[in-house]
């Protein structure tokens, strides 16, 4: 009788344990940022979270970032842009 091995396509996370940032109390006065990935339906969730928001809060500004690609990271300037946000908000669409 031969033996058959099988072996598992799945790997253990590398990933290492992080807090996360903490949030803000409210949404008054902040910059919030938007980033849409350029994957269909991005602008839609982000257009619904930014109702959401400002239909509660009076946020200081809005900033809106539109990745080159979907796989691609935001350009230089998008990223010093962001950077002044309190709070970005990543969309993936689809």
């Amino acid at each position: 009788m031969a033996l058959i091995e099988i072996f598992s396509p799945l790997a253990e996370s590398r990933v290492a344990a992080r807090e996360l940032c903490p949030l803000p109390a409210d949404l008054n006065g902040k910059v919030i940022g938007f980033l849409n990935n350029d994957k269909p339906n991005a602008d839609i969730l982000l257009d619904a979270a930014e109702q959401a928001i400002t239909g509660s809060f009076r946020p200081g500004e809005i900033v809106r970032a539109w990745k080159p690609q979907t796989g691609a990271a935001p350009t230089p300037a998008q990223m010093a842009d962001l950077s002044r946000c309190d709070l970005v908000i990543n969309a993936l669409g689809d």
